[in-house]
């Protein structure tokens, strides 16, 4: 099962196309730490048997840090045919508790930014932020003029 939010993309070989970045950000790298070849059987979203893992030191939100990490490594695995953010439910569960979203989605404006904190390949700390705009997806109805939100954790 999947669902394509844009039709247009690219795929470089050999290094970055630095016109696909964002001006004025840069391109960062990190270590590969395996290239992993188990079905992930706990989750029906994501049926592929291989897949890149990185170290993953952390995950913030404004004033939480889950310390999923701190007596542990983390690893996390680099899917980029995939929009959503997943997880063990352990993990995710408290994640999407903490982010707060309204059953009728009025509070989207006001979200916090998910942070993941991760090794870059020079050894230097790197904060990954997610806004709202990242994790949560809107569709609009054009036939009954309604929205729906959907949280891609």
């Amino acid at each position: 099962m999947a669902f394509l939010l844009i039709r247009s993309g690219a795929i470089t070989f050999g290094r970055a196309n630095s016109k696909y970045a964002i001006e004025g950000e840069k391109i960062e790298w990190f270590p590969v730490i395996s290239m992993c070849n188990k079905k992930i059987k706990s989750s029906p979203y994501y049926p592929f048997d291989h897949f890149w893992e990185i170290n993953l030191l952390g995950i913030l939100l404004p004033d939480k840090n889950f310390e999923i990490c701190s007596n542990k490594k983390c690893r996390a695995a680099i899917d980029t045919g995939s929009s959503l953010l997943t997880g063990p439910s352990s993990l995710m569960q408290p994640l999407i508790e903490n982010i707060n979203l309204e059953k009728d989605c009025s509070n989207i404006s006001s979200l916090p930014i998910i942070s993941f904190v991760l090794k870059n390949v020079e050894g230097k700390t790197v904060i990954l932020d997610f806004t709202p705009d990242d994790y949560i997806l809107q569709e609009n109805s054009e036939e009954d003029n309604s929205s729906q939100h959907i949280i891609l954790i």
